[in-house]
């Protein structure tokens, strides 16, 4: 899996986002992570609860992401069409390098969680080192069902690529 990390520092430095597109790129980028899982939610049918409640959010994900496009600026959609690309691309190299569709769901799922944490951290809550999103228990489910060693890996760069996409974001030029 790629440094999604220095993809994103590398992106959008060079992109010239305005204030009223920031936090709607911000929507877009964690709407789809919201709406992956509940497209793939759909094929977990042995995780009942999770699944009903992936399920239902999938409507919502997409009316949510489909609102903050249209509001976008005709740049805005631009940088949005690189950020679905670049979401594409991270669900094929996830699918490439993780054999196990238990261990795929639940590191998209880390994604969801870790992308709504930095939203939170990002724009309701600007200025707050900590947020109301904890991803420390989906974490540590992680690691114990599927072995450190397997996939501490692809959680840090998760992470990491989350945190440099909002960071980039919001950095003032």
């Amino acid at each position: 899996m790629r440094d999604w990390a220095a993809y994103w520092r590398e992106t959008i430095s060079q992109w010239n986002v305005s204030e009223a597109d920031r936090n709607l790129l911000a929507i877009w980028y964690t709407g789809l992570r919201h709406a992956v899982v509940a497209n793939i939610a759909v094929y977990f049918e042995d995780r009942p609860k999770e699944f009903l409640s992936d399920a239902q959010m999938k409507a919502e994900a997409i009316d949510t992401i489909t609102l903050a496009r249209d509001a976008l600026s005709s740049q805005g959609i631009e940088y949005a069409i690189a950020i679905k690309d670049a979401n594409t691309a991270l669900a094929r190299e996830m699918k490439a390098d993780i054999p196990s569709n238990n261990l795929l769901i639940d590191l998209y799922a880390f994604d969801r969680d870790d992308s709504s944490r930095q939203f939170a951290m990002y724009t309701r809550e600007q200025g707050n080192t900590s947020s109301s999103v904890p991803i420390l228990p989906i974490y540590r489910y992680i690691l114990r069902q599927h072995g450190r060693t397997k996939v501490e890996t692809f959680l840090r760069k998760i992470h990491k690529g989350n945190v440099a996409f909002f960071q980039e974001l919001y950095r003032e030029y």
